[in-house]
């Protein structure tokens, strides 16, 4: 129960720190995105009420601080949390290797992904 009533407090936490990151470091030229990583942690790791209902609260958390359309965020998150929670349910090396082929076809030129 504890889980669900933190939750909303620990989600504005996190994007308040990505915008302060993506500020700071990347001075704006780059998103990043830990929000996203979460969510994708959380279909991975998470069983699927708890990863949906975190992608749902961090999605919706994101639409209020960004001033973006009420629930899209939310929606998507939700999405990227459902199709990760099916396809690396008890895979996780194969899902590994699926990021990694992503990153390979994205960026064929790095030295780490080549050697895949």
């Amino acid at each position: 129960m504890i889980y669900y009533l933190t939750l909303p407090v620990l989600s504005i936490l996190l994007i308040a720190m990505q915008s302060i990151i993506t500020d700071i470091i990347f001075s704006n030229r780059f998103v990043f995105e830990i929000s996203l990583m979460a969510v994708i942690y959380a279909g991975f790791r998470l069983d699927l009420i708890r990863g949906v209902v975190l992608a749902f609260i961090i999605g919706l958390m994101f639409d209020y601080i960004g001033g973006v359309l009420p629930g899209l965020s939310a929606f998507v998150y939700m999405i990227f949390c459902l199709g990760m929670a099916g396809y690396g349910k008890n895979t996780r090396h194969r899902a590994f290797r699926f990021f990694m082929r992503f990153g390979k076809r994205t960026c064929p030129d790095d030295a780490v992904l080549s050697d895949l």
